[in-house]
């Protein structure tokens, strides 16, 4: 791919990015708003799941298509993060 191609996929990558911010956002004001307590109700304890599902689908989003395209239009070689951790504990 050339670097026109990766600028506009990133860019499209930020957009993806930003929606589920924002998703994530509506999530962590919902879960705040019920607070911490001894017991939570099915209807909370789904309000915390989805803010979990939405978190991890955020950090998705950032750390393998961001990333990712960013080192491609950086001319760096991308090693996906669990491969990192591994080299670095050697």
């Amino acid at each position: 791919m050339n670097d026109q191609i990766h600028k506009k996929l990133l860019q499209e990558e930020i957009k993806l990015l930003q929606k589920s911010l924002e998703t994530l956002q509506l999530s962590v004001e919902k879960c705040m708003k019920i607070g911490q307590k001894d017991a939570y109700s099915f209807e909370e304890m789904e309000s915390f799941d989805s803010l979990t599902s939405e978190f991890g689908r955020t950090a998705d989003i950032y750390t393998q298509k961001v990333i990712r395209t960013s080192w491609m239009l950086l001319h760096e070689p991308f090693l996906p993060f669990i491969d990192c951790y591994i080299m670095l504990k050697k």
